[in-house]
């Protein structure tokens, strides 16, 4: 149990990550190995004692996490809460973008009656969802050369299919516009 015991503390240290609670782990270990073996030695079962010593498991992880962390430390953890920050931000952005193409399609369908073309604003909207994936990847701190080259490519295969329908709808040449999705493929080698 007292190994248990070990790894369970340093699981602890390790999860709150900072050099401060790894200094601290040592000393913590040795005062919970030490609580543990008087109460084995005062009668306790193994196991109970082993639960005994857990119980202020939180309290612990509450003074690690609230020791001083080192500058280096600081800005890692700031990032972390700015990176969820622009997630939730995006996260609505992305919300409310959908909603208001949902609008904007059944007011214009309704209005225009041009049902056959107002559903490629649907297309629009997965470009703006593309472009708002790809800040997200950059701020996790992904290349920007791979994001680039990864959202630039989705997006490419996404105005193809806008110009795919937009072109054949107005030429009414079904027969040779799909020739751009050839077209399509070969800049898709091109950007890769």
């Amino acid at each position: 149990m007292k190994r248990e015991l070990e790894k369970k503390i340093r699981a602890i240290c390790d999860e709150i990550g900072t050099s401060a609670a790894q200094e601290a782990c040592g000393d913590i270990t040795e005062e919970l190995k030490s609580e543990y073996e008087k109460l084995v030695d005062g009668g306790m079962s193994e196991l109970d004692a082993y639960r005994d010593v857990l119980r202020g498991i939180d309290e612990i992880k509450k003074a690690l996490d609230a020791l001083p962390k080192s500058e280096e430390e600081q800005l890692a953890a700031d990032r972390k809460d700015g990176l969820k920050d622009l997630k939730n931000i995006l996260s609505k952005i992305s919300s409310v973008m959908w909603l208001s193409i949902v609008i904007f399609f059944f007011l214009i369908s309704f209005t225009t009656g041009a049902w056959h073309i107002t559903w490629l604003i649907f297309l629009w909207g997965s470009i703006c969802q593309n472009v708002l994936d790809m800040v997200l990847k950059y701020n996790k701190g992904k290349p920007l050369r791979k994001v680039l080259r990864s959202g630039l490519n989705n997006i490419m295969w996404l105005v193809i299919v806008i110009a795919y329908f937009l072109i054949s709808f107005a030429t009414g040449m079904w027969h040779i516009t799909w020739l751009i999705f050839i077209l399509g493929a070969l800049v898709s080698v091109i950007i890769k």
